[in-house]
């Protein structure tokens, strides 16, 4: 894995976002390893790192990629949670800030099947599950 890839994860994971030099990490990150299908080859390049070190580059990366970087971003994280068959995809995918499957004109019942077989899935991921319902359902009010 790039070196500056995984000193921002790692940075990230120990610190979370609310640490400045994890986050000014991520931008000098993206530029040595590019934004094509950035959420699936962070995943292959950073096999053995904490999947809270990613979801947190994924979250501060959506802001400083292309818009066709971040929309390939939300495209793979809900083909993740549409087909949970990987846990630390399944977390990164529960914990980047972002509510899958809340596009415009999208079926409102589609979020809650949705995370209802990932929580069928992966037990553990059940509160994180609700509370991404929750969130869902605050926005749509």
């Amino acid at each position: 894995m790039d070196e500056a890839v995984r000193k921002a994860i790692d940075a990230l994971a120990s610190d979370g976002m609310e640490s400045d030099a994890a986050f000014d990490q991520v931008a000098p990150a993206l530029l040595q390893f590019g934004e094509d299908d950035l959420a699936e080859r962070l995943m292959a390049a950073a096999a053995d790192a904490p999947w809270e070190g990613i979801a947190a580059f994924l979250n501060i990366a959506s802001w400083d990629v292309s818009s066709a970087a971040e929309s390939q971003i939300f495209r793979t994280i809900e083909a993740w949670l549409a087909d949970p068959k990987d846990l630390r995809r399944v977390q990164v995918a529960l914990h980047v800030e972002v509510i899958p499957f809340m596009k415009q004109g999208a079926d409102p019942a589609a979020l809650e099947q949705v995370l209802a077989n990932v929580a069928a899935t992966f037990p553990e991921t059940a509160p994180r599950c609700r509370h991404v319902l929750e969130q869902a359902q605050m926005l749509k009010r």
